[in-house]
């Protein structure tokens, strides 16, 4: 009790907070971190789970560490400036998305759609992008420090300023920085 006002928890919350809301849909609140839930950004709310359909959402400086949206449509989004590191992207279509500095530090992106993604100056150490398709996204100036990029689709990207040390592992698998690298940064 607070100032005459009875405080309690809801044991079915309605509207469980992101990271942890159920990921199928069932309103029920999670102790552990699921990756799942709403948030609430730039004047909206949006439920975060695998399969989410956020084409043209304003995410823009959302703190989305740890999310979970595999395999969703995200589509035109603006996610410039969010916190996406830890993220499970794997399968996710994020066609014309812009993720101008975002920070997608070890993030999952396996077999996700970044064509044309709008990725200047973002943060993706350690991030996973191996089978993904980046055909004329815009990398200039990211950190691809630690990064795997086996069996990636770069072509007509922008990899000018493009930052990558000998951990990160290029599309044909050999280490940047070796020779017979294809990493073309």
């Amino acid at each position: 009790s607070s100032g005459g006002v009875a405080l309690s928890k809801d044991p079915y919350p309605t509207n469980a907070e992101f990271p942890h809301g159920d990921c199928d849909d069932d309103p029920t609140f999670a102790e552990t971190n699921t990756g799942c839930g709403w948030i609430h950004v730039n004047d909206q709310s949006f439920y975060i789970k695998p399969g989410a359909d956020l084409r043209g959402a304003d995410l823009s400086g959302a703190r989305l560490r740890g999310v979970d949206l595999t395999g969703a449509t995200l589509g035109n989004a603006n996610l410039s400036r969010a916190d996406l590191y830890d993220a499970e992207l794997n399968g996710a279509t994020l066609t014309n998305v812009d993720l101008l500095m975002a920070n997608l530090g070890r993030a999952d992106l396996w077999d996700a759609n970044l064509t044309g993604a709008d990725f200047r100056y973002a943060y993706m150490r350690g991030a996973r992008l191996d089978r993904t398709d980046l055909r004329d996204a815009d990398l200039t100036g990211a950190d691809l420090s630690e990064a795997g990029l086996n069996n990636a689709d770069l072509t007509d990207a922008d990899l000018r300023g493009v930052t990558a040390n000998s951990r990160t592992t290029c599309p044909n698998g050999k280490q940047w920085g070796t020779a017979g690298n294809n990493c073309g940064f």
